[in-house]
């Protein structure tokens, strides 16, 4: 199944790390609408800008409404993509994570499962079959909070966690 393939891929996670200058690259992947996540990330683009964070938010796929999203902050939209096309995606938007913003459980989610496998460490908020699938493969962190700041919070510890190892090399 695609959980065990996953733990045995996820010994490491995307080989990264950052300098103390560059953005945290966050995917988010996929056909993003209402029912993904779109306001909060909407929110969460607006907050990163309003305080200068250095995220960028980079969708993998399209949005509800990509024009709104973009002018709201530091965000890329690729556009419609096919699986085969996701490594090249991954290398030149220099993606680090990935962040799944699903409002209520889904039973499976077929975007996790590219996070994955290209060990893309994914962030997910506590509903469903993304939360379950995370906790069990031990690769990822399970959001406790779906605020803004919180989910800029814990993707700041994770940037600095890339930038420690960085300094570390």
């Amino acid at each position: 199944n695609s959980d065990s393939v996953a733990r045995s891929l996820l010994s490491t996670e995307q080989d990264s790390s950052l300098s103390n200058n560059q953005d945290l690259n966050i995917s988010i992947i996929g056909a993003i609408g209402e029912n993904k996540g779109y306001d909060l990330l909407l929110a969460l683009a607006i907050y990163i800008r309003e305080n200068n964070l250095p995220l960028r938010l980079i969708v993998v796929g399209w949005t509800m409404d990509d024009i709104k999203l973009q002018n709201s902050g530091n965000v890329l939209i690729t556009g419609k993509y096919e699986e085969k096309d996701f490594p090249a995606i991954i290398e030149n938007n220099d993606l680090h994570c990935s962040l799944f913003l699903s409002q209520w459980p889904e039973t499976y989610s077929y975007t996790l499962s590219l996070a994955f496998y290209h060990h893309l460490y994914p962030f997910v908020l506590d509903f469903g079959a993304q939360a379950e699938r995370v906790r069990r493969t031990g690769f990822g962190l399970v959001l406790g909070n779906s605020s803004p700041s919180y989910l800029s919070a814990r993707l700041l510890d994770y940037r600095n966690e890339l930038v420690s190892r960085r300094m570390q090399q």
